[in-house]
């Protein structure tokens, strides 16, 4: 079953606004760990920093010590709208085919909800002050994204990919993938249609590429990523912050590829395959934190999260269809009167599940937020986590991931990502700006730094009774994405190169009480 999605997960990209090119099942297990920091639009103004910070019921997830810090209940929700934006080159090697290949997406949603419950302890003998309960939904990934790219490519087609994956297999074993379509299509066949004596397990194609493919892709993502914290945080003595809390993680991604290549002089005049994957899962972690002030003006925070924990579900179809010239496909190569007339031909496979278990690497924060008496603050903070620690287990018997998750380890490493910020305070208003910086988790730095930034600002206006908070965050970065690549020499094989630009607006409206 893992063979039937390999060429799906040879093209599948996941660069959304934290990342999408997913290549093998090592890139999906790199997306579905590359989490970006949640929270409210207070928070997020700042870069998202909020581990030294607290006072806000985004340190349900990233530090649930900050709960600590509530002296009220407080009911929010957080509404946003995000843009993304796509720019594509096409390359053939090193060599320039096409640029500038643009698409975009927009989607509304919701990344936050939360309530928290302030409980003043009465006997203060023992130092603690008093506790916060807070249950929250927390959007951690995005996937909603396009991207496009097209031109005519002089170096390889498609069908190259699929002669090779199907060399040393019989038609019987091609299986319910891409490579069986194009066989169903007539694209490739194996060598004794031409000669009776030659090996069965060999291939070719009729389309000898008299002329220059015409290559054209599509992919639409939708879905995201998003977690329920039940966390509780205590105060002591207004100086030291303790908490925990559990994630409850839920995932849906959903991919609709369409690929297509035409050919004005081949018997093949063009095919398309158009593959869709829905992936779906849950998940559980743990997070615990202190936060200390060591003088009134700092707060140092620390936090972990283990691992999530994900049980995961794929679900994964594909169809072609391909319009050939009324061309005569002889079926024997020893009898000129059995044949086919090719004109429009099609087949689809049946869905196909694969079920299996994946972990996250663990991540660890550590922060300081200076306090300007009343006029403000300065926060920040560093995680670190080793994506190369991410692994997986299989849920069906017979099927292992040992060399995927040795493909993890040899293609992935540690990584430090930045967050910091600032809120100037004047009266009931708020201003604030802020940086985040994810660093490049691959080993190799062959394709240029895989690294993402972003920059935000917001502003706020706060009462005792209601306070709303605005932010906007521009996330760029750049990503590599490989169409097909098995057995074409690196030289001439396909590359698209994706500058990605996502622009979100967030509104977290906060009613205390």
């Amino acid at each position: 079953m893992k063979k039937n999605l390999r060429l799906w997960l040879a093209g599948i990209s996941m660069l959304v606004s934290v990342e999408m090119q997913a290549q093998t099942y090592a890139e999906t297990a790199l997306l579905l760990s590359r989490t970006r920091a949640g929270g409210s639009a207070r928070i997020q103004s700042m870069g998202g920093a909020q581990v030294s910070l607290g006072g806000d019921y985004s340190s349900a997830s990233s530090n649930p010590a900050g709960l600590g810090f509530f002296n009220r209940s407080e009911f929010t929700v957080t509404p946003a709208i995000n843009f993304s934006n796509t720019s594509s080159d096409f390359y053939r090697g090193d060599t320039l085919i096409t640029s500038g290949n643009a698409d975009s997406r927009s989607n509304l949603n919701i990344p936050g909800i939360s309530i928290v419950f302030h409980n003043d302890f009465s006997d203060r003998s023992n130092s603690v002050i008093s506790g916060n309960f807070a249950i929250t939904l927390n959007r951690i990934n995005d996937f909603n994204q396009n991207f496009t790219y097209q031109g005519a490519n002089p170096g390889s087609s498609l069908i190259d990919f699929f002669i090779n994956d199907a060399t040393g297999l019989p038609t019987s074993q091609l299986g319910a993938n891409p490579t069986g379509l194009a066989y169903d299509n007539y694209l490739i066949g194996p060598q004794t249609l031409l000669n009776a004596s030659a090996d069965p397990t060999s291939y070719f194609s009729d389309v000898q590429f008299t002329d220059i493919p015409f290559q054209k892709e599509q992919v639409q993502t939708s879905g995201a990523q998003n977690q329920i914290n039940l966390a509780y945080g205590i105060n002591i003595k207004d100086k030291i912050y303790i908490g925990g809390g559990l994630g409850i993680a839920s995932l849906r991604f959903n991919s609709k590829k369409t690929y297509s290549e035409s050919f004005s002089t081949a018997p093949v005049t063009s095919f398309v395959l158009t593959e869709n994957l829905v992936t779906s899962g849950s998940g559980i972690n743990l997070t615990l934190g202190t936060i200390f002030k060591p003088i009134d003006q700092v707060q140092i925070g620390f936090s972990a999260s283990s691992p999530t924990w994900y049980t995961i579900s794929d679900n994964y179809a594909a169809s072609m269809n391909s319009t050939w010239s009324n061309y005569k496909y002889f079926l024997s190569p020893s009898d000129p009167n059995q044949f086919e007339i090719l004109n429009k031909e099609s087949s689809q496979t049946d869905e196909i599940i694969t079920n299996y278990n994946l972990a996250t690497p663990f991540k660890i924060n550590a922060g300081i937020t200076y306090l300007i008496q009343k006029h403000g603050l300065l926060t920040f903070e560093v995680e670190h986590l080793n994506y190369g620690k991410t692994s997986y287990t299989s849920a069906t018997d017979g099927v292992s991931f040992d060399d995927d998750n040795q493909e993890i380890q040899n293609s992935y490493k540690s990584t430090i990502n930045f967050r910091g910020g600032g809120e100037y305070r004047l009266k009931n208003l708020r201003f604030r700006a802020g940086y985040n910086y994810m660093g490049d988790p691959y080993q190799s730095t062959k394709g240029g730094d895989r690294s993402f930034t972003s920059l935000s600002g917001g502003a706020g206006y706060r009462t005792k009774t209601f306070y709303l908070d605005l932010t906007l965050i521009s996330i760029t970065g750049n990503t590599l994405y490989n169409p097909y690549s098995y057995g074409i020499p690196t030289s001439i094989a396909p590359v698209v190169k994706t500058a990605n630009n996502n622009l979100q607006a967030m509104v977290t409206l906060g009613f205390p009480f």
